[in-house]
């Protein structure tokens, strides 16, 4: 499964290297300093930069929209508690700005851990009932299971709001131009220092500006398993309306398990999820399967598939294989599956600007494809859910530049729906004879 606007796991590990070559251009970024348990990140804020006391909507990327900006009071506050666990009055203090703060998922699941950590049991079950629904196992996997490993984690989510932040600031500067954006929504809001802008035609991730402490932080980040896990759970784009956006409809609700049924899946059948990052899709999708179904969830990150893997026992769902791919071979088995879905997945192996580079076609997209057709059977159908987005816009894919690409591979069109319309397009592809 992959954000919607953001990375999903593929581009994940382009992005933070992404961020990490940029940063490292010109003058190598200073490393951050560790906190205390000597994970890269930030220091919580009882310890670090004396502006994150005073930090307020007005002066950060909440002011901006930024997604996850609601979440970094709460974020830091947690981490000044479990920098120091014994200290008198902490957890009730985090515990008072956690549920102080605007309603944001990240925010219910540090809501849930700090009610674990007070033994308040009752209030606990109504956090993960009224807040969480569904994300139970997901809750206990990030802050029971690895409890040990919080503190790593929250110390690089900081950063990661500066890249969101970043990310808004490039899209609404791409529509209305720098002038009317104080310097501080051109700053970090962590640490208060002056967005470099980058040269035409480098970018990090999905933005032109570049933070070199923050950019170094969620560089290091890609080296702990969790971390992309942690990532795609505490973005906005993975909260339970991820899908309903896609439709841009005020209180429209779509689920996974709606998507199941939008795009003619059925019991029974064998089901490749590639790209299953969290399992979003995935895990919805086995129940819907039934014990005669099968879902196989493809990532090339371990640390999703453990995770994947580690719910689906939680859950009593038997029905769940996770493989471990390559950017350029999913690695499933041959002629075996009835649907292969690829959400937001294709335009991270292609752009707009890539569609009749020969070294990306033949070097990524096509060992892509042909690993996507073996497994496939004969009467099976591949499934694309992609951004309807225009070909001139250069980091985008287009529709017809994917079905143009795909006919030319072995595959034929044989319908596209708006059923997610505006934002989605769905592509539906029957095998068709390899061309001479």
């Amino acid at each position: 499964m992959h954000p919607s606007s953001l990375p999903p796991s593929r581009a994940l590990a382009l992005c933070l290297v992404l961020a990490l070559a940029v940063g490292c251009t010109g003058d190598p970024p200073t490393a951050p300093a560790p906190p205390g348990n000597g994970a890269p990140g930030f220091a919580p804020p009882g310890h670090g930069p004396a502006h994150l006391h005073n930090a307020t909507p007005q002066s950060g990327p909440e002011a901006l929209g930024t997604p996850g900006a609601t979440s970094l009071a709460s974020t830091l506050a947690v981490l000044d508690y479990l920098s120091a666990t014994d200290e008198p009055g902490g957890l009730e203090r985090a515990l008072r700005v956690v549920q102080s703060a605007r309603p944001h998922h990240l925010n219910a699941y540090l809501e849930a851990f700090l009610l674990a950590e007070a033994g308040r049991d009752d209030e606990l079950a109504a956090v993960l009932r009224e807040k969480l629904p569904g994300r139970a196992s997901t809750w206990r996997y990030l802050f029971q299971v690895h409890r040990a490993d919080l503190q790593a984690l929250l110390a690089v989510q900081p950063a990661e709001i500066c890249y969101l932040h970043r990310v808004e600031l490039h899209i609404r500067q791409d529509k209305a131009g720098a002038e009317g954006f104080p310097l501080a929504l051109r700053s970090c809001p962590i640490d208060g220092a002056p967005y470099e802008d980058l040269p035409e035609g480098q970018s990090v991730g999905s933005c032109n500006h570049r933070c070199r402490r923050c950019d170094a932080v969620r560089a290091a980040a890609l080296e702990d398993p969790l971390w992309p896990v942690f990532q795609q759970v505490a973005w906005d784009s993975h909260s339970q309306d991820r899908v309903s956006r896609w439709v841009d409809r005020p209180g429209a609700v779509v689920t996974a398990e709606q998507v199941f049924e939008d795009l003619g899946f059925a019991a029974g059948m064998a089901i490749a999820d590639i790209g299953a990052g969290e399992g979003f899709f995935a895990l919805p999708f086995a129940r819907k399967l039934g014990p005669e179904g099968h879902i196989w969830a493809e990532d090339i990150f371990p640390g999703f598939l453990d995770f994947i893997a580690w719910r689906a026992q939680d859950e009593g769902l038997g029905n769940v294989s996770t493989v471990l791919g390559q950017a350029t071979d999913v690695g499933l088995p041959a002629d075996t599956m009835d649907r292969i879905f690829v959400c937001e997945v294709y335009k991270y192996l292609c752009t707009n600007a890539q569609k009749d580079d020969p070294a990306v076609l033949e070097g990524t997209v096509r060992p892509f494809v042909e690993s996507l057709r073996r497994a496939l059977k004969d009467d099976g159908r591949l499934v694309f859910v992609e951004h309807d987005d225009p070909v001139e816009d250069r980091k985008a894919i287009a529709p017809e530049v994917i079905v143009r690409q795909l006919e030319g591979l072995g595959f034929r069109l044989l319908e596209q729906s708006g059923v997610y319309a505006p934002r989605q397009r769905v592509l539906v592809f029957e095998k068709a004879p390899m061309p001479e």
